[in-house]
């Protein structure tokens, strides 16, 4: 049959049966054979069932792991903390930062298997991230559940106390794509409670979705599918830096929830492109009001060949009318009073 069943093959207990042990062991263990060539395992698909599971550390693909569960309102994965905290882990921001629930490092041994993340659920803190892919070619992410916990969202089951939202600021993008990693990412819906009137704008890597110096280092284009980015009060939600072959395909957005009261994060850009090139998006819609006139919808810093087509957005009764950008770049201003951005740019 090729598929492992954490449960009945490496003994993963949902939380109705034990809410206190570490599933993620067995679960990394069954990753970890299926992408060994010396096991009996070897390619074989890791099938999570339907429950929620407790995971101690980060999930790693090894560049090569294909997971998939029973469904995104069936099978969840949560660390299961009760003070706030994320596991240690070396991260995108600094060594010892908040570690993804899903990481991909590159084995060593190497793999003829694309990584595969399907039909589940993600439970974390907010101030922790949710993957941070650094290997894996022709990877295909799609049907994945995202959740924050904060103080006005009642825990999951896996829980032995409300969650306690951490004093310092979020450091780290809820989404990270970066070095050796390619393919297709599909939905995601990175459109939870990340923003509000009151929110942190946390740290300058605390973006919804990284796309960090993958230039000529995957081997292969990265392709978002209606990607879903709101609401994220920072001077940007997504950020794309030394890259090229990057692709958004009918992107929703909405801007963040603040109310314009003059601050730097009354309005951040949607997506900052930095030296980087052959990024586009074709078709996006989205509530996306503008208060800041320093601050471009889109923002463009020494990249080329950037397409940017069929991209609409609704603004704000009270926006201020005159000033505002829908995009700038290195010679470009354009206006942002306008309801249809078309541009293609080469330098």
């Amino acid at each position: 049959k090729n598929v492992i069943d954490v449960s009945v093959d490496y003994g993963a207990t949902p939380q109705w049966v034990n809410r206190t042990d570490d599933d993620g062991a067995r679960i990394q263990q069954a990753i970890a054979d299926s992408c060994n060539p010396a096991s009996n395992k070897y390619g074989f698909t890791v099938f999570i069932p339907h429950g929620e599971f407790g995971v101690f550390r980060p999930l790693d693909l090894l560049g090569c792991g294909r997971v998939l569960g029973s469904g995104t309102q069936s099978t969840a994965l949560a660390p299961p903390y009760s003070d706030g905290g994320c596991w240690p882990n070396a991260s995108v921001s600094a060594p010892g930062a908040n570690g993804a629930m899903i990481v991909s490092t590159e084995d060593a041994r190497g793999s003829m298997w694309s990584p595969i993340v399907s039909d589940l659920s993600l439970y974390t803190g907010t101030a922790c991230p949710f993957v941070d892919l650094a290997a894996g070619r022709d990877m295909l992410l799609r049907d994945v559940g995202v959740s924050i916990e904060s103080s006005r969202v009642p825990p999951p089951m896996l829980r032995a106390a409300a969650y306690t939202p951490p004093a310092v600021g979020p450091q780290d993008p809820y989404v990270a794509l970066r070095n050796k990693v390619s393919g297709k990412f599909y939905g995601l819906p990175l459109d939870g409670i990340f923003g509000g009137e009151h929110a942190d704008s946390g740290g300058p890597l605390h973006v919804l979705i990284l796309v960090a110096n993958t230039s000529g280092a995957g081997g292969g284009a990265i392709h978002f599918y209606q990607p879903s980015t709101e609401h994220l009060v920072n001077d940007k939600q997504v950020l794309v830096t030394n890259c090229s072959d990057v692709h958004f395909h009918a992107w929703k957005y909405e801007s963040s929830l603040n109310e314009p009261n003059g601050g730097p994060t009354d309005s951040g850009s949607l997506v900052r492109i930095v030296a980087s090139s052959g990024v586009s998006s074709f078709g996006g819609s989205g509530n996306y009001k503008l208060f800041n006139s320093s601050i471009p919808m889109i923002d463009l810093r020494g990249s080329q060949n950037i397409s940017l087509l069929a991209m609409v957005r609704k603004g704000a009764w009270n926006e201020p009318t005159t000033g505002l950008k829908w995009l700038t770049d290195t010679d470009v201003s354009m206006p942002g009073y306008h309801a249809l951005l078309l541009y293609h740019g080469v330098q």
